[in-house]
């Protein structure tokens, strides 16, 4: 079955992906000039979350527990400063609403959006 277009829920997710993720692996650059103990961890994140927003567009469900994944690892890596964590925390719960909204789910399963 062909692919629906894609809705708004995961253009706003990709973009924030997209975003976050050129800006992380841009700073990678920045960061091991000035020899920053994370600066390759730091860009190989920027990578998988520019991938996971290419491939949210396109519509490949595991694209979507790559993100969901992805921001799953921020919160943990967060636990340590609650107001971090927090937000990470918020941010996973509105990013798991945007990738599981009906019609999300049914653009993921290839379904033309009614």
């Amino acid at each position: 079955m062909e692919k629906g277009t894609c809705p708004v829920a995961i253009w706003i997710v990709a973009a924030l992906y997209l975003g976050v993720g050129i800006f992380t692996a841009s700073r990678m650059v920045a960061d091991l000039f000035q020899h920053h103990p994370y600066s390759v961890e730091s860009g190989l994140a920027g990578l998988v979350a520019i991938v996971a927003a290419a491939y949210l567009r396109r519509g490949d469900n595991w694209a979507r527990w790559l993100a969901l994944a992805w921001i799953a690892f921020h919160v943990a890596i967060s636990y340590r400063v609650p107001s971090e964590w927090m937000a990470h925390l918020g941010i996973m719960a509105a990013i798991g609403v945007l990738l599981f909204l009906p019609s999300s789910r049914r653009f993921f399963a290839g379904q033309v959006a009614a």
